[in-house]
Protein backbone atom coordinates (compact mmCIF):
# COMPACT_ATOMS: atom_id res chain seq x y z
CA UNK A 1 0.00 0.00 0.00
CA UNK A 2 1.21 3.52 -0.87
CA UNK A 3 0.13 6.59 1.10
CA UNK A 4 1.05 9.92 -0.48
CA UNK A 5 1.83 12.48 2.22
CA UNK A 6 3.04 15.50 0.26
CA UNK A 7 3.37 16.67 -3.34
CA UNK A 8 5.61 19.59 -4.31
CA UNK A 9 5.42 20.82 -7.92
CA UNK A 10 8.27 23.04 -9.18
CA UNK A 11 8.16 24.82 -12.52
CA UNK A 12 11.27 26.63 -13.77
CA UNK A 13 11.25 28.80 -16.90
CA UNK A 14 14.72 28.91 -18.49
CA UNK A 15 13.60 30.09 -21.94
CA UNK A 16 10.46 31.23 -23.72
CA UNK A 17 9.78 27.90 -25.46
CA UNK A 18 10.08 25.21 -22.77
CA UNK A 19 10.05 24.89 -18.99
CA UNK A 20 11.41 22.25 -16.63
CA UNK A 21 9.07 20.52 -14.19
CA UNK A 22 9.98 18.64 -11.01
CA UNK A 23 7.50 16.79 -8.81
CA UNK A 24 8.65 15.73 -5.33
CA UNK A 25 6.40 13.07 -3.79
CA UNK A 26 6.75 12.08 -0.14
CA UNK A 27 5.07 8.73 0.50
CA UNK A 28 4.78 5.90 2.98
CA UNK A 29 5.51 2.49 1.47
CA UNK A 30 3.95 -0.58 3.07
CA UNK A 31 5.33 -3.81 1.61
CA UNK A 32 4.84 -2.94 -2.05
CA UNK A 33 7.60 -3.17 -4.69
CA UNK A 34 6.20 -0.50 -7.04
CA UNK A 35 3.91 2.52 -7.21
CA UNK A 36 1.58 3.79 -9.93
CA UNK A 37 2.16 7.23 -11.41
CA UNK A 38 -0.21 9.04 -13.83
CA UNK A 39 1.81 11.04 -16.38
CA UNK A 40 0.83 13.30 -19.26
CA UNK A 41 1.34 11.19 -22.34
CA UNK A 42 4.95 10.58 -23.34
CA UNK A 43 6.87 13.33 -21.60
CA UNK A 44 10.22 14.62 -22.80
CA UNK A 45 13.25 13.94 -20.57
CA UNK A 46 11.17 11.94 -18.06
CA UNK A 47 13.33 10.79 -15.13
CA UNK A 48 12.31 9.32 -11.78
CA UNK A 49 14.80 9.35 -8.90
CA UNK A 50 14.58 8.01 -5.35
CA UNK A 51 15.76 9.80 -2.19
CA UNK A 52 19.35 8.62 -2.77
CA UNK A 53 19.43 10.03 -6.31
CA UNK A 54 19.26 6.61 -7.98
CA UNK A 55 17.17 6.39 -11.13
CA UNK A 56 14.08 4.21 -10.76
CA UNK A 57 12.87 1.76 -13.37
CA UNK A 58 9.61 2.30 -15.24
CA UNK A 59 8.17 -1.16 -15.79
CA UNK A 60 6.78 -2.24 -19.13
CA UNK A 61 3.16 -3.38 -19.15
CA UNK A 62 4.21 -7.03 -19.45
CA UNK A 63 6.76 -6.70 -16.66
CA UNK A 64 4.14 -5.03 -14.45
CA UNK A 65 1.92 -8.11 -14.65
CA UNK A 66 4.66 -10.13 -12.91
CA UNK A 67 4.24 -7.97 -9.79
CA UNK A 68 0.46 -7.54 -9.80
CA UNK A 69 -2.64 -9.65 -10.35
CA UNK A 70 -4.07 -7.04 -12.73
CA UNK A 71 -3.01 -5.85 -16.17
CA UNK A 72 -2.06 -2.26 -17.01
CA UNK A 73 -5.01 -1.99 -19.40
CA UNK A 74 -7.33 -2.78 -16.48
CA UNK A 75 -5.52 -0.17 -14.37
CA UNK A 76 -6.12 2.39 -17.12
CA UNK A 77 -9.80 1.48 -17.27
CA UNK A 78 -10.11 2.05 -13.52
CA UNK A 79 -8.20 5.34 -13.79
CA UNK A 80 -10.45 6.61 -16.60
CA UNK A 81 -13.55 5.50 -14.71
CA UNK A 82 -12.37 7.41 -11.64
CA UNK A 83 -11.71 10.55 -13.69
CA UNK A 84 -15.13 10.39 -15.32
CA UNK A 85 -16.78 10.06 -11.91
CA UNK A 86 -14.90 13.07 -10.52
CA UNK A 87 -14.86 15.36 -13.56
CA UNK A 88 -17.47 16.66 -15.96
CA UNK A 89 -17.16 15.86 -19.66
CA UNK A 90 -15.93 19.42 -20.19
CA UNK A 91 -12.76 18.82 -18.15
CA UNK A 92 -12.32 15.09 -18.63
CA UNK A 93 -10.90 15.82 -22.07
CA UNK A 94 -7.89 17.48 -20.40
CA UNK A 95 -6.69 14.05 -19.24
CA UNK A 96 -7.37 11.97 -22.36
CA UNK A 97 -3.65 11.78 -23.13
CA UNK A 98 -2.68 10.73 -19.60
CA UNK A 99 -1.37 7.25 -18.97
CA UNK A 100 -0.42 5.27 -15.87
CA UNK A 101 3.09 3.88 -15.45
CA UNK A 102 4.39 1.48 -12.80
CA UNK A 103 7.66 2.51 -11.14
CA UNK A 104 9.78 -0.09 -9.35
CA UNK A 105 11.30 0.83 -5.96
CA UNK A 106 15.04 0.30 -5.59
CA UNK A 107 14.64 -1.11 -2.08
CA UNK A 108 13.82 -4.79 -1.56
CA UNK A 109 13.20 -5.02 2.22
CA UNK A 110 9.73 -5.84 3.52
CA UNK A 111 9.58 -3.27 6.34
CA UNK A 112 7.41 -0.20 5.99
CA UNK A 113 9.39 2.96 5.25
CA UNK A 114 9.07 6.53 4.01
CA UNK A 115 10.36 7.43 0.57
CA UNK A 116 10.78 10.70 -1.32
CA UNK A 117 10.62 10.37 -5.10
CA UNK A 118 11.51 13.11 -7.61
CA UNK A 119 9.93 13.06 -11.08
CA UNK A 120 11.35 15.48 -13.66
CA UNK A 121 10.39 16.24 -17.25
CA UNK A 122 10.27 19.05 -19.81
CA UNK A 123 7.18 20.65 -21.34
CA UNK A 124 6.51 23.20 -24.07
CA UNK A 125 4.52 26.39 -23.61
CA UNK A 126 1.08 26.04 -25.13
CA UNK A 127 0.65 29.45 -26.72
CA UNK A 128 1.72 33.08 -26.69
CA UNK A 129 -0.39 36.20 -26.18
CA UNK A 130 0.16 39.91 -26.67
CA UNK A 131 1.91 41.81 -23.89
CA UNK A 132 1.68 45.33 -25.26
CA UNK A 133 2.37 46.83 -28.69
CA UNK A 134 5.94 45.55 -29.08
CA UNK A 135 6.25 42.41 -26.92
CA UNK A 136 4.56 39.07 -26.20
CA UNK A 137 4.34 36.67 -23.29
CA UNK A 138 4.06 32.87 -23.22
CA UNK A 139 1.26 31.09 -21.41
CA UNK A 140 0.46 27.62 -20.13
CA UNK A 141 -2.09 25.99 -17.83
CA UNK A 142 -1.03 23.77 -14.92
CA UNK A 143 -3.62 21.21 -13.75
CA UNK A 144 -3.45 19.76 -10.25
CA UNK A 145 -6.02 16.98 -9.63
CA UNK A 146 -6.59 15.78 -6.06
CA UNK A 147 -9.07 13.34 -4.53
CA UNK A 148 -9.86 14.97 -1.17
CA UNK A 149 -9.49 13.44 2.29
CA UNK A 150 -12.99 11.86 2.18
CA UNK A 151 -11.50 9.52 -0.43
CA UNK A 152 -8.43 8.70 1.64
CA UNK A 153 -6.03 11.25 0.09
CA UNK A 154 -4.20 13.20 2.77
CA UNK A 155 -1.43 14.81 0.74
CA UNK A 156 -0.76 18.53 0.81
CA UNK A 157 -0.01 20.20 -2.54
CA UNK A 158 2.66 22.87 -2.98
CA UNK A 159 3.33 24.73 -6.21
CA UNK A 160 6.50 26.69 -6.96
CA UNK A 161 6.89 28.74 -10.16
CA UNK A 162 10.10 30.64 -10.89
CA UNK A 163 11.96 32.14 -13.82
CA UNK A 164 15.48 33.23 -14.69
CA UNK A 165 16.44 36.91 -14.44
CA UNK A 166 15.55 37.38 -18.14
CA UNK A 167 11.80 37.04 -17.46
CA UNK A 168 9.09 38.05 -15.02
CA UNK A 169 5.90 36.30 -13.90
CA UNK A 170 2.47 37.79 -14.36
CA UNK A 171 -0.03 37.24 -11.57
CA UNK A 172 -1.23 33.60 -12.00
CA UNK A 173 -4.93 32.89 -12.27
CA UNK A 174 -6.12 30.18 -9.84
CA UNK A 175 -9.40 28.30 -10.37
CA UNK A 176 -11.13 25.26 -8.97
CA UNK A 177 -12.71 23.94 -12.17
CA UNK A 178 -15.16 21.65 -10.37
CA UNK A 179 -16.57 24.32 -8.05
CA UNK A 180 -15.86 27.24 -10.43
CA UNK A 181 -14.21 29.43 -7.81
CA UNK A 182 -10.77 30.36 -6.51
CA UNK A 183 -9.44 27.40 -4.48
CA UNK A 184 -8.45 27.86 -0.85
CA UNK A 185 -4.73 28.47 -0.77
CA UNK A 186 -1.95 30.25 1.05
CA UNK A 187 0.65 32.46 -0.61
CA UNK A 188 4.03 31.47 0.81
CA UNK A 189 6.22 33.57 -1.51
CA UNK A 190 5.18 36.38 -3.85
CA UNK A 191 7.78 37.82 -6.20
CA UNK A 192 7.87 38.78 -9.88
CA UNK A 193 10.32 35.92 -10.51
CA UNK A 194 9.28 33.33 -7.90
CA UNK A 195 5.87 32.38 -6.49
CA UNK A 196 5.01 29.57 -4.06
CA UNK A 197 1.47 28.45 -3.11
CA UNK A 198 0.09 25.85 -0.73
CA UNK A 199 -3.38 24.52 -1.51
CA UNK A 200 -5.52 23.71 1.50
CA UNK A 201 -6.85 20.22 2.10
CA UNK A 202 -10.44 19.64 1.02
CA UNK A 203 -12.90 16.83 1.75
CA UNK A 204 -14.02 16.53 -1.90
CA UNK A 205 -12.10 16.02 -5.15
CA UNK A 206 -10.63 19.07 -6.85
CA UNK A 207 -9.22 20.02 -10.21
CA UNK A 208 -7.08 23.11 -9.74
CA UNK A 209 -6.07 25.12 -12.79
CA UNK A 210 -3.18 27.59 -12.57
CA UNK A 211 -2.76 29.80 -15.65
CA UNK A 212 0.85 30.99 -15.83
CA UNK A 213 2.05 33.86 -18.01
CA UNK A 214 5.73 34.69 -18.45
CA UNK A 215 6.93 37.88 -20.10
CA UNK A 216 9.80 40.30 -20.17
CA UNK A 217 10.59 42.53 -17.17
CA UNK A 218 9.11 46.07 -17.30
CA UNK A 219 12.59 47.63 -17.49
CA UNK A 220 13.40 45.86 -20.75
CA UNK A 221 10.07 46.93 -22.27
CA UNK A 222 10.75 50.55 -21.26
CA UNK A 223 14.13 50.45 -22.98
CA UNK A 224 12.46 48.95 -26.05
CA UNK A 225 9.93 51.78 -26.08
CA UNK A 226 12.77 54.28 -25.78
CA UNK A 227 14.60 52.62 -28.69
CA UNK A 228 11.40 52.67 -30.76
CA UNK A 229 10.87 56.35 -29.99
CA UNK A 230 14.46 57.20 -30.96
CA UNK A 231 14.23 55.15 -34.16
CA UNK A 232 11.05 56.93 -35.30
CA UNK A 233 11.17 60.44 -33.84
CA UNK A 234 14.76 61.49 -34.61
CA UNK A 235 14.85 60.47 -38.31
CA UNK A 236 11.36 61.97 -38.77
CA UNK A 237 12.55 65.27 -37.29
CA UNK A 238 15.61 65.35 -39.56
CA UNK A 239 13.48 64.61 -42.64
CA UNK A 240 11.08 67.43 -41.71
CA UNK A 241 14.00 69.83 -41.29
CA UNK A 242 15.46 68.71 -44.61
CA UNK A 243 12.17 69.24 -46.46
CA UNK A 244 11.50 72.56 -44.73
CA UNK A 245 14.87 74.24 -45.22
CA UNK A 246 16.14 72.23 -48.24
CA UNK A 247 19.50 71.62 -46.61
CA UNK A 248 21.07 69.09 -44.31
CA UNK A 249 20.72 69.86 -40.57
CA UNK A 250 23.97 70.50 -38.79
CA UNK A 251 25.40 67.27 -37.35
CA UNK A 252 22.56 65.31 -39.02
CA UNK A 253 24.93 62.65 -40.28
CA UNK A 254 26.45 62.12 -36.82
CA UNK A 255 23.03 62.05 -35.14
CA UNK A 256 21.80 59.31 -37.49
CA UNK A 257 24.91 57.24 -36.83
CA UNK A 258 24.26 57.62 -33.08
CA UNK A 259 20.68 56.36 -33.50
CA UNK A 260 21.87 53.28 -35.39
CA UNK A 261 24.52 52.62 -32.73
CA UNK A 262 21.97 53.05 -29.92
CA UNK A 263 19.54 50.53 -31.45
CA UNK A 264 22.33 48.03 -32.13
CA UNK A 265 23.54 48.42 -28.54
CA UNK A 266 20.05 47.68 -27.20
CA UNK A 267 19.89 44.53 -29.31
CA UNK A 268 23.26 43.20 -28.14
CA UNK A 269 23.22 44.16 -24.45
CA UNK A 270 19.56 43.94 -23.36
CA UNK A 271 17.36 41.87 -25.66
CA UNK A 272 18.72 38.38 -25.10
CA UNK A 273 15.45 36.65 -25.99
CA UNK A 274 14.13 38.00 -29.26
CA UNK A 275 11.44 35.31 -29.37
CA UNK A 276 9.21 37.49 -27.16
CA UNK A 277 10.33 40.68 -28.95
CA UNK A 278 9.66 39.67 -32.54
CA UNK A 279 7.60 42.78 -33.22
CA UNK A 280 10.31 45.01 -31.80
CA UNK A 281 12.89 43.07 -33.76
CA UNK A 282 11.02 43.71 -37.01
CA UNK A 283 10.79 47.38 -36.13
CA UNK A 284 14.50 47.33 -35.30
CA UNK A 285 15.39 46.05 -38.78
CA UNK A 286 13.03 48.53 -40.41
CA UNK A 287 14.52 51.37 -38.35
CA UNK A 288 18.12 50.40 -39.16
CA UNK A 289 17.30 50.05 -42.87
CA UNK A 290 15.45 53.37 -42.79
CA UNK A 291 18.26 55.16 -40.98
CA UNK A 292 20.85 53.65 -43.30
CA UNK A 293 18.82 54.76 -46.32
CA UNK A 294 18.55 58.24 -44.88
CA UNK A 295 22.31 58.31 -44.34
CA UNK A 296 22.78 57.30 -47.98
CA UNK A 297 20.52 60.17 -49.03
CA UNK A 298 22.61 62.54 -46.89
CA UNK A 299 25.77 61.33 -48.58
CA UNK A 300 24.27 61.72 -52.08
CA UNK A 301 22.95 65.18 -51.26
CA UNK A 302 26.31 66.18 -49.86
CA UNK A 303 28.03 64.82 -52.95
CA UNK A 304 25.60 66.63 -55.26
CA UNK A 305 26.09 69.86 -53.28
CA UNK A 306 29.87 69.59 -53.64
CA UNK A 307 29.56 68.97 -57.41
CA UNK A 308 27.23 71.94 -57.73
CA UNK A 309 29.70 74.19 -55.88
CA UNK A 310 32.56 73.01 -58.09
CA UNK A 311 30.56 73.77 -61.25
CA UNK A 312 29.68 77.21 -59.94
CA UNK A 313 33.35 77.86 -59.18
CA UNK A 314 34.33 76.78 -62.69
CA UNK A 315 31.71 79.08 -64.25
CA UNK A 316 32.85 81.98 -62.11
CA UNK A 317 36.51 81.37 -63.10
CA UNK A 318 35.62 81.31 -66.81
CA UNK A 319 33.59 84.50 -66.56
CA UNK A 320 36.40 86.20 -64.63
Amino acid sequence: MITVLRQYFSYFVANSRTFDVALDITMKVEKQPFFLLPVKGYLADLRILDSEGKEMIVLSDKEFEKYADISMSEIMELYVKKLKADLSEEYFGLFKEYRVVAVLFNRSENEDYYEKVRVTWTEKFENRVSDGPISECVQTSIYLPRYGFKHGATSAIYLSIRTSSKYSLKEPQLRDLRLRKIPDHRVILEDNRHKIYRFSDTPDPQLIEVIVKVGLPPTIKKWAQLGLTAAVAIPSFIIVMLVRFMELPEFGFEIMLSVVGFIAGLRVLIFRDLDLMRRWNNILFAAVIGCSSLLLVFILLSYCTEISECLNNIRTFKIG
